[in-house]
């Protein structure tokens, strides 16, 4: 696991879904939208283009830092009821790919007292979340 990508307590979290990152590449190589070029060490790197590059958590963690809010980055997998029954705060960067177990952890997790879910990303075509996600109302 990557150090920057692991639990360590704190209430508000960012969650990395490799799904997501997984199936973004996939399709941006399905489409052509990928660049190879070689690295310092001569090594040669793909990158992907424009929207399909998953970047969303990393900015979502970097301007969480930036306004000093302490945070985890989770990965998907690691994302249990136990861990979020003490989670507060919970943003979903650009992640249209998760598992339908992911959807049903936060969808009990969420009508909790205090609970805040913040989703962002780009449209898709398909639902791929129930009602529960919408924002709710204000009064």
């Amino acid at each position: 696991m990557t150090e920057w990508i692991r639990p360590r307590g704190h209430d508000v979290a960012v969650l990395f879904s490799r799904r997501s990152r997984d199936a973004y590449a996939a399709e941006a190589a399905a489409r052509g939208e990928t660049y190879t070029f070689t690295d310092a060490w001569g090594r040669p790197r793909t990158w992907l283009k424009g929207d399909h590059a998953y970047l969303a958590p990393s900015g979502a963690s970097v301007l969480l830092a930036r306004c000093n809010l302490k945070h985890d980055v989770v990965e998907e997998a690691d994302l249990t009821d136990a861990w979020l029954a003490d989670c507060r705060a919970l943003l979903i960067p650009n992640a249209a790919h998760l598992s339908s177990e992911t959807i049903g952890r936060i969808e009990r997790w969420l009508p909790g007292p205090g609970r805040h879910l913040i989703v962002t990303g780009r449209p898709i075509s398909r639902p791929v979340c129930s009602a529960s996600f919408l924002p709710r109302r204000r009064r």
